[in-house]
């Protein structure tokens, strides 16, 4: 697995990350936490698909429930699991250091 060094001041050690914060997104950093990976999701704003996606109905947990509120049980998880998130930053370069 690849570790990048962030250029942000928040964030002073080295993560793996995560570029966005969409349900697929948020999925992959939940799983790599339990995994004990240092994990991070940097995005422009956090769950901007799901707050307008169309009212979802075909899980088996869910029944039309709108998107928007599809965020909150996201936003619980990955504060019960420390994910380190940073929002409102846009990720415009990675780049490869000390031959990782």
């Amino acid at each position: 697995m690849t570790r990048f060094r962030l250029g942000l001041e928040n964030i002073k050690d080295r993560y793996d990350c995560v570029v966005g914060a969409d349900p697929a997104d948020l999925t992959v950093a939940l799983y790599l936490t339990k995994f004990n990976v240092n994990t991070t999701a940097i995005s422009k704003d956090i769950s901007c698909r799901m707050a307008v996606a169309p009212p979802v109905d075909d899980h088996s947990e869910v029944s039309n429930v709108p998107g928007a509120r599809l965020a909150e049980p996201f936003e619980n998880r990955v504060k019960k699991h420390s994910i380190t998130m940073v929002i409102s930053e846009a990720v415009v370069n990675i780049r490869r250091e000390c031959g990782l």
